[in-house]
């Protein structure tokens, strides 16, 4: 009974489009099948039709059998010889969870003006462990490099040098002076700037760079993650600058201080960040928008809420 109802359907989808064929061609894309844990699939609708054709694609993201897209969709319209046109509708598509297993997207339904349907059925997914290779490579990645705390060695400026005979004289003279206003007035608490404070200052600097505008995208990314990894470090005590991106994401989802929504940005963000980083990814100017202001909302979304006393006051 199972293998008739398997003819029966493959029948049925070889007539849909054989019926559309003589005016429009669908076919699906997707590549590579099989991936580690790490990397993500490319996943295309391409439709070639008549240049005036109405043709539409159901939408794709809720049916992707429990895998999830990796930024937005990009349809792609272009000429063919023949006067007719090529459609591409293409996903990128990763593992929600950095975990091996295979996942069957639903078909793809394509519809024409006319009432034709078209019904791709597509492949089974698999996501795999990584090999000792592929291992090993990762490790090699973990460091994490944070320009904006890169600190020469003190013999290397010449103002050391310079200011060396005169070091006594400015500490006695300070040391004096430190006490005498110390007995004039009583000293007064220092303000400890938190650590949102400083994330917002760091991300309003970023942004004042112009890295972003001018498409040094690649130093601009790994300025971004450092300011987010520090922010979770000081913020959490989460130690994020220390450990590798999964690590850090397995720590986050274990310690109750994150919301769910906010682990999905976090794993969205840092696996696209190590990717443009250290797998040569080119992203995209709305893409590098996009995630400095989910960074930043990150950190607003998360200063803790005054104390009653504060909020008296």
């Amino acid at each position: 009974m199972r293998r008739w109802c398997f003819l029966f359907t493959a029948v049925a989808v070889i007539a849909s489009v054989a019926h559309a064929a003589g005016e429009v061609d669908a076919r699906l894309e997707v590549e590579p099948k099989e991936i580690p844990w790490h990397k993500t699939v490319s996943f295309a609708v391409v439709i070639e039709a008549p240049a005036d054709a109405e043709v539409t694609v159901d939408d794709v993201m809720d049916h992707l059998g429990g895998l999830q897209p990796f930024g937005d969709v990009v349809i792609k319209t272009e000429p063919l010889p023949d006067g007719r046109k090529r459609t591409t509708h293409q996903y990128t598509l990763e593992s929600p969870k950095a975990e091996p297993g295979s996942f069957q997207p639903e078909p793809v339904i394509i519809r024409v003006k006319d009432g034709d349907t078209i019904t791709l059925p597509s492949p089974e997914i698999k996501v795999r462990e990584l090999t000792p290779e592929e291992e090993a490579q990762a490790q090699e990645m973990a460091p994490i490099l944070d320009p904006l705390n890169v600190k020469k060695r003190f013999w290397e400026y010449w103002q050391f040098w310079a200011g060396i005979a005169a070091a006594a004289v400015i500490a006695t003279t300070a040391f004096v002076l430190y006490r005498w206003f110390k007995r004039q007035r009583p000293a007064k608490p220092q303000r400890i700037v938190p650590p949102w404070e400083t994330a917002l200052s760091r991300l309003a600097a970023l942004e004042a760079k112009g890295l972003r505008d001018s498409g040094r995208l690649d130093a601009y990314y790994v300025e971004l993650s450092a300011i987010l990894r520090h922010y979770i470090e000081d913020r959490f005590d989460l130690r994020a600058p220390e450990r590798t991106t999964p690590e850090f994401l397995a720590e986050a989802a274990g310690g109750g201080a994150l919301s769910d929504d906010q682990q999905r940005m976090l794993a969205s963000f840092l696996r696209y960040s190590d990717r443009v980083k250290f797998a040569k990814f080119e992203p995209t100017m709305d893409d590098a928008a996009r995630n400095y202001t989910d960074v930043k909302r990150f950190v607003e979304e998360t200063v803790p809420a005054p104390a009653p006393e504060e909020a008296a006051a």
